[in-house]
């Protein structure tokens, strides 16, 4: 299965790069002007430089749409980062666990402790190399980015292993170990239990001996990583590493009519109200002095001084306020 998606031009957030590539717009009777655009996107700008194992990627796939990974069995990641949606949810606040249907009909149907306080991040290019920030807050980073050693800053500290590949594999280790996104509310399953207890490692060990019981999947373990033996072998890294490659794979998106632009050097390939949109975007606007780079990121935190206006993060906890649970 193949979700290589096109994107519309405004939502072409999806390359990368720094060179620049001169481009004529023509714009009614205004003299031609020349704008830079930066690179297009390479398969070097990829991780796996845009080719993982398929064996791999195949397990990754499998693992990314199989709610074996949450507490309850009951929810997947697929479940929050639907490609129906946009490889998003369309609510505001994501519903993890205790939630029913999918897509902005998704909706409570036990009693929960809370909801995500914010929204599911689409998946388009998460697999670039220039996202070594993840998470709203960034909480998993890769430092090498920063000058540091190669460490991953994440919430765990040392319990992440330390060859784990990429900030896209380290961010895996942590939804399944949330009450309210995978793991399951305390009382509901020894894995819950283990959340609620921010036993992460024992998490993370439950996990791998659950799948790894499945001989189908202790099969394609197998085919992934040649070290990988018998049950025993596998860790949870090794389903990290199979999560980051099918996202690295499967929501790449880099063939949108701006993709198209950035290759080519050639506006005409857009319509001429596009074009001056575009002309626009990189000069008088001036968009691209945050919407940078063919991603159209800096990929830097900005306080926009937009005050939060009802829940999300930092909001009293739902524990707290309603202790027996909220529908």
């Amino acid at each position: 299965m193949n979700f290589r998606y096109s994107t519309p031009i405004v939502l072409a957030a999806l390359s990368g790069g720094v060179l620049s590539a001169a481009l004529a717009i023509a714009s009614g009777d205004e003299e031609m002007t020349t704008t830079s655009l930066p690179s297009p996107l390479t398969d070097q700008d990829f991780l796996y430089d845009g080719a993982p194992d398929a064996s791999l990627v195949e397990l990754g796939r499998t693992l990314f749409f199989d709610p074996i990974l949450s507490g309850n069995k009951n929810i997947s990641c697929g479940t929050c980062h639907d490609p129906a949606f946009g490889s998003g949810d369309g609510l505001a606040l994501g519903i993890g666990e205790g939630g029913i249907g999918a897509g902005p009909d998704r909706t409570t149907a036990d009693a929960v402790l809370g909801r995500v306080p914010r929204n599911a991040q689409p998946l388009w290019n998460i697999g670039a190399r220039s996202y070594v920030s993840l998470f709203h807050d960034g909480r998993v980073e890769a430092l090498a980015a920063k000058g540091s050693t190669g460490a991953i800053r994440n919430p765990a500290g040392s319990d992440l292993p330390s060859d784990v590949s990429s900030p896209l594999a380290a961010q895996a280790f942590f939804p399944v170990t949330s009450p309210i996104e995978m793991a399951g509310q305390y009382g509901e399953s020894q894995m819950a239990n283990a959340a609620h207890h921010e036993s992460r490692r024992e998490i993370w060990d439950m996990l791998a001996q659950r799948v790894a019981a499945v001989p189908t999947y202790l099969d394609m373990l197998r085919a992934a990583f040649p070290k990988v033996e018998i049950a025993g072998d596998v860790e949870f890294l090794h389903l990290a590493e199979a999560l980051a490659a099918f996202q690295a794979e499967a929501f790449r998106a880099d063939q949108s009519p701006f993709d198209v632009v950035l290759r080519t050097g050639d506006p005409t390939y857009l319509p001429l109200e596009t074009q001056a949109g575009l002309d626009l975007f990189y000069r008088a606007a001036g968009c691209a002095r945050c919407h940078s780079g063919p991603l159209l990121t800096d990929h830097q935190f900005h306080a926009i001084v937009v005050p939060q206006i009802g829940p999300g993060t930092g909001e009293p906890s739902l524990v707290t306020l309603f202790p027996k649970g909220v529908r």
